[in-house]
């Protein structure tokens, strides 16, 4: 099949179109990525300030995500990732429900925290501020 000057012309001229098409949204998303990385640093930035322990919970009750206050007031590592709040804390009043209430945990040391949970659409934000007297 031989093609006219006019067919080989447009044939050009709809891949320069895709070319120039696939360039922006290429800058777009490497726009978008820088976008996203800066603000990841500026909450993992707020959360390391934070002296308030901050856990991030998914909607299977599954820890996601906790801050350096938190870790070192429960002596938690990364194993703790992935794993469900009760299996890490043992503690059967903390709930997912969102709302403030005082508990009393016996471990790593007798600490008292008012805690307050709050839910997102795909995940709860539980904050731990230490009130032990």
């Amino acid at each position: 099949m031989r093609r006219t000057p006019l067919a080989f012309f447009l044939l050009i001229a709809g891949a320069l179109e895709l070319a120039r098409a696939l360039n922006q949204m290429s800058a777009e998303l490497e726009t978008r990525l820088r976008e996203l990385t800066d603000e990841k640093r500026h909450l993992a930035g707020i959360l390391a300030g934070m002296t308030e322990g901050v856990l991030v919970v998914d909607t299977a009750g599954k820890i996601r995500l906790m801050n350096q206050a938190l870790r070192q007031a429960f002596a938690l590592t990364d194993d703790a990732l992935g794993r469900t709040v009760a299996e890490v804390f043992r503690h059967g009043a903390l709930e997912l429900s969102p709302g403030q209430r005082e508990l009393t945990f016996l471990q790593p040391t007798e600490r008292t925290y008012l805690v307050n949970i709050g839910t997102l659409e795909e995940a709860s934000v539980i904050v731990f501020h230490d009130i032990t007297r």
